[in-house]
């Protein structure tokens, strides 16, 4: 069976390694986002699907500009493929390019869909305080994951599990769901189950606003917003015209003592460990962080560096 493989991350490229190692002979075509600046240097760089594709000597990839391009077309048409597998590509796949596969194209989506539809399940999935979230292998059309699934496996959010630990294991189990899948599809054996949109829930792109922490709101959902928000953008507040990035911390009941502190204010020091955050209700215990322009480090060190005999003059989120 020909396969042509569209992704641009790394967990994009973990699934290509594994239909490799699988169906290496399948793989006619790689498609993958252009080479990007990164870096403080912004050195042009190959994608991690790039990246991987070389190494492993395929020779068939394409990095087109625009997706919707006659050329492109014409290229994705010559590698006569049967079916397209697309993980985290980056890109809405036009009619022509859905058309192209004889088989269609699946999708590994991090959710259990129809829930979190949309570009960043992980997330929202630690946003919305879900308990359980998982991996879909469904069939792509032209709505935003709307398609029939092919499979679904679920697992539980672990209550201290940030973005990154979480996906981790998403790509575990989407590894595996994918090799199963291609090898239903290419037994006839694979199952179209139309989605009930009524249940569906979605998630929406993240934007560089979205970091800033409102220290009103509920400490559980602060630090939801951390563990989620802990690749891209991050989760940041203000400290004498400063950015202070929070790395990790952990919402807890509030200390009567300390009720009558404003939103903010740093209530209480746990020597060596961290110090605690009024919020809007309950309290944020914060463990590491990043101040603007230094490296990352343990609360503790950051508030000793500060050298602040009376600690309850600090407060975080605006300008002092």
């Amino acid at each position: 069976m020909r396969i042509v493989f569209f992704g641009t991350p790394h967990t994009a490229a973990v699934h290509l390694d594994a239909l490799i190692k699988n169906r290496r002979k399948d793989i006619v075509g790689v498609i993958t986002k252009p080479d990007q600046p990164q870096g403080r240097g912004l050195k042009t760089m190959p994608s991690p699907v790039k990246a991987l594709a070389l190494e492993a000597g395929l020779d068939k990839i394409f990095e087109p500009a625009k997706i919707k391009d006659e050329g492109f077309q014409k290229q994705l048409n010559s590698l006569e493929p049967d079916l397209g597998v697309v993980v985290a590509y980056g890109k809405i796949l036009p009619r022509p390019a859905l058309e192209s596969p004889k088989l269609g194209l699946i999708n590994v989506h991090f959710s259990l869909l129809p829930k979190l539809r949309g570009p960043t399940p992980v997330e929202y999935a630690i946003l919305e305080g879900y308990e359980k979230t998982g991996v879909t292998i469904f069939w792509l059309d032209e709505g935003m994951d709307t398609g029939p699934i092919l499979s679904q496996e679920e697992t539980a959010v672990g209550p201290d599990e940030d973005a990154r630990q979480l996906l981790g294991r998403l790509t575990d189990i989407g590894t595996k769901l994918l090799i199963e899948a291609v090898e239903k599809i290419e037994s006839g054996w694979a199952e179209k189950i139309a989605q009930d949109s009524g249940l569906a829930t979605y998630s929406k792109k993240l934007e560089k606003s979205d970091s800033l922490i409102d220290w009103s709101q509920n400490a559980i959902v602060i630090e939801r917003k951390i563990r989620a928000l802990i690749s891209w953008p991050g989760c940041h507040t203000l400290l004498g015209g400063r950015t202070i990035e929070i790395l990790s911390a952990k919402a807890v009941e509030m200390n009567d003592a300390t009720s009558a502190f404003k939103p903010g204010q740093i209530t209480r020091v746990e020597k060596g460990a961290g110090f605690f955050i009024k919020c809007g209700s309950g309290e944020l215990f914060v463990k590491n962080i990043r101040p603007q322009g230094g490296r990352a480090m343990s609360a503790w060190s950051f508030l000793q560096g500060l050298r602040i005999k009376n600690i309850e003059e600090v407060i975080f989120g605006r300008y002092t």
